[in-house]
């Protein structure tokens, strides 16, 4: 029996909502680290891609703190001796809440690839982001099913992405790239793996270990493009320095040739 989520079993519901918290605290540290490289670079995609991890990180927070008040009730239903009808109110209340808490999170996290998806376009604009936004999201709304929707639409995202960052790390040989596209690889396999716990409960775990790679994997990515300044900037204070000897040294030598040339003319003046 799946419970809380569209996609979690009865048995992994308590392990679901710690995984969900612990995502959003390492999607929270992708989005800070992001930030951080974009206020060093000033480049517009990394500021998007901070923007999209933050929304990935909302998306898993607020799932994990809605899906803890539906296991809470849930615990009390199964604990308390109450009559029916107190039971059934207390399910249809749980459901909402169950219903709402998918709903958001399918929502934030499907607004998170769309802006990934767009940071890795070459052609940019608004016209283009407002399509990809639009067509997602009115087949959501008109999709008789949404969590097989979500599934497909998440793994489209995920694999265009990682085909787009696998291009980049042929065409330019960088490691960060690589553990980018590495990291979005897992992300798709493990999506996918999720899609397929309707029919396999036990799958849900594995698909969880995918996620959790592909998250550290990103964030790793970003912690090498953040020790780059720190390199350069510890060159070119080098460089600074240098400079600053080879002038020191310039203005000694001048000045002594300086000195030399008036010595040499009192002599010859007294000379004369």
């Amino acid at each position: 029996m799946i419970l809380l989520d569209f996609a979690t079993p009865e048995w992994f519901a308590l392990p679901q909502i710690i995984i969900y918290f612990v995502f959003g605290l390492i999607t929270f540290l992708i989005a800070r680290q992001s930030f951080k490289v974009y206020r060093l670079s000033g480049q517009r995609r990394t500021g998007l891609f901070s923007l999209a991890f933050a929304f990935l990180s909302t998306g898993y927070i607020v799932q994990a703190i809605l899906q803890w008040i539906v296991y809470q009730h849930l615990q009390a239903i199964n604990l308390l001796k109450t009559p029916l009808e107190i039971i059934s109110q207390m399910v249809t209340h749980t459901i909402s809440i169950s219903y709402i808490a998918t709903v958001l999170h399918m929502s934030i996290l499907l607004f998170a690839w769309v802006i990934l998806s767009y940071v890795t376009l070459k052609e940019k604009g608004k016209k283009i982001f407002l399509l990809i936004f639009a067509i997602t999201f009115l087949a959501m709304l008109f999709s008789a099913y949404p969590g097989a929707t979500f599934f497909t639409l998440t793994a489209v995202f995920l694999l265009f992405i990682t085909a787009q960052y696998t291009q980049t790390y042929f065409r330019k040989r960088q490691r960060t790239t690589l553990y980018i596209a590495i990291g979005f690889a897992l992300l798709f396999i493990g999506e996918n793996l999720l899609a397929l716990t309707y029919a396999v409960e036990s799958v849900c775990v594995i698909g969880q270990i995918f996620l959790l790679g592909g998250f550290i994997f990103l964030l790793a990515s970003l912690c090498k493009v953040r020790r780059k300044p720190k390199v350069t900037e510890r060159k070119n204070s080098k460089k600074i320095i240098n400079k600053k000897k080879a002038n020191k040294t310039t203005k000694k030598k001048t000045n002594t040739r300086k000195k030399e040339n008036t010595k040499k003319n009192k002599r010859t003046k007294n000379n004369n």
